[in-house]
């Protein structure tokens, strides 16, 4: 049902695959920003660009706020993308990308949010109990504020991002093509990991 709800919108082939160019384009752009301030920090420091091919370098060259806060700004770009696709190349709302009903069921993501939740607490105070040696308290608030910041803004755009881009816009170009249900979990499954 969820698939099949895309024929009520412009569905056709071309418009998924300059649709899907266009988001991924618009996620790699968003990775720019994170490029250039680590080549500006490099370059102003005395530093070549050579040293940029380390991958290890490019993850610590900014503080971890700024390398976190700038490799999420790709996912909220490319969410972006995908709003803007749906809306102007197929002419459909979002909501359609999210569920078969006339509105999001908000209950259903609160749930989601405290069943994960839940677990992940309960999983860390078990391993807390089982190997406390493997834990060291460190808090320093400035840097603990700024990344809480950065967490509560931008985690949800990349999460976002990556459900509606797979399990939204890909799965449902990949069904109105293959007119499977098969097709489109398997295939975005397997893209997805």
């Amino acid at each position: 049902m969820f698939i099949a709800q895309v024929f009520k919108y412009k569905h056709e082939a071309w418009r998924y695959f300059i649709g899907g160019f266009l988001i991924f384009t618009a996620s790699q752009l968003g990775s720019l920003p994170l490029l250039g301030a680590v080549l500006f920090k490099t370059l102003s420091e005395g530093g070549n660009m050579a040293t940029l091919e380390d991958s290890s370098t490019l993850m610590t060259t900014l503080s971890s706020n700024t390398t976190l806060f700038l490799m999420l700004l790709s996912f909220a770009i490319g969410l972006l993308g995908v709003y803007l696709v749906v809306k102007y190349l197929h002419k459909q709302p979002m909501v359609a990308l999210t569920t078969t009903r006339k509105k999001i069921d908000w209950s259903r993501f609160l749930f989601g949010f405290l069943l994960i939740a839940s677990t992940t607490v309960f999983f860390t105070a078990l391993d807390y109990y089982n190997n406390p040696e493997d834990f060291e308290l460190q808090f320093e608030a400035v840097p603990f504020l700024i990344l809480a910041v950065i967490v509560v803004l931008m985690i949800p755009l990349q999460t976002s991002f990556e459900e509606y881009f797979f399990r939204g816009y890909l799965m449902q170009g990949i069904g109105a093509m293959a007119k499977n249900k098969w097709v489109p979990l398997l295939v975005t499954s397997f893209v997805f990991g």
